[in-house]
This record gives C-alpha cells, structure tokens and sequence, in this order.
C-alpha cells in the first residue's frame, strides 16, 4: 500500500472516530403522569444487584430521575429495577477502495534505430501529469453487537408496575460500560414520554452521561 493509500485510510478512520455516535431504540409502557415527581429507589436485577458495575448505573439512573424533579428516598414510593445485557456480537466482512497512483509520471524511453547508413541509439525522458484513483480494495471485518437496557418501576404502595421500558443499541462497541452513559440518556431524554410509542434517540458518545 503506498503512503497516500494509507493516509486516505488514516483519514477515513478519523472521520469516523470524530463523529461516533450511539443510536437507539427507545419502547416504554407507563400509567405516569408528566411533571408528577414521585420519591424512589433503584436497584439492579437480583443477578447484578451486587456488582460495582451495577452500582454505577443505578447512580446514573438516580441522576436522571432526579433531573425530572424525582427525590431519591430509603422509603420511597417507587422501586426503580433494571437490567442489561450485551451479545457476544456478529462479525461481517466487507471491502474498502485503495487509493494510489493510476498513471502519469516520468518515462525514460531508450533505443537503437538501423538504417541503410548504419544504425544509431536514442534515449529521451517524457513526463505526464500523475494520476490518482482506486487501485484495489481491501477486506475489512465489522463486528456489530446488541445492547439492551430494562428499567421497571413498582408502585411500592399498590404492587402494581406502573413503569417499564427497553432500550435496544446496535453498534461496535462490545462493552456495555462504554455506552451505559448514552443508553440511560436515551431513555430518559423524554421522559416518561407517550406510553407505547417507540422512539429513535441519537446521543454522541462525547456527550453520554454528562
């Protein structure tokens, strides 16, 4: 690969990394009603409840909640519960263009030229302008993986679930942690919002859980 094929890749690469983005899709089925706080509490899924990892999510939710007016509480009126998960991923292969030179450049032509009078050599160097363009293609694995996020709110008072809502996110990161932030925030950018209705939400990974 010549220098200027590996520079167009460089550069490609840095598009993508500068405008990554986490896109999601957001389904939740409540009796809530708008700019109504309620007291609450959150915790994991009794599998992840104990886990740092979990802790710091349910910190994440708590946040948001409260950013809605919502006050966390040791007795509260609702039992805020979540989950998440992430695949082991699907790897798909693909191709993109290499670039490099197509033609011009500089030709050194030389020769011998026979004749009644005898023979003679000649030589000269001719130049035309250098071409660019794509000169082959490469092989290129994406792995794309799946990650979901469950939140479940109880009304303590009642038993009875007045809350419960998924968000599901394809993309390249395979570490739930590394999009946690944009997942909570996707789900909470309009909240509780209207019951059934599923809605697509954009969060840039510069921006998730800030």
């Amino acid at each position: 690969m010549t220098k200027f094929a590996i520079l167009a890749v460089a550069l490609l690469s840095v598009g993508l990394a500068a405008c990554q983005s986490v896109q999601s899709n957001v389904t939740a089925f409540h009796t809530l009603q708008p700019n109504t706080p309620e007291t609450f509490s959150v915790r994991a899924s009794n599998i992840q409840q104990d886990s740092l990892e979990a802790t710091t999510y349910a910190g994440l939710i708590s946040a948001r909640l409260e950013q809605h007016g919502w006050s966390a509480s040791s007795s509260p009126d609702v039992d805020v519960r979540f989950a998440y998960a992430i695949d082991g991923g699907r790897t798909s292969i693909s191709s993109v263009p290499i670039y490099g030179q197509t033609g011009g450049g500089t030709t050194y032509t030389t020769g011998n030229i026979y004749g009644s009078g005898g023979f003679g050599s000649y030589s000269g160097t001719s130049y035309t302008p250098t071409t660019y363009g794509v000169v082959g293609a490469a092989p290129v694995s994406h792995t794309t993986y799946q990650r979901v996020l469950s939140v479940e709110m109880t009304n303590t008072n009642t038993g009875k679930k007045i809350y419960e809502a998924k968000v599901v996110s394809s993309g390249s990161s395979g570490t739930f942690a590394e999009v946690a932030g944009c997942l909570i925030d996707a789900l909470f950018e309009d909240f509780p919002g209207t019951s059934g209705k599923a809605r697509a939400v954009e969060v840039s990974m510069s921006d998730c859980g800030t």
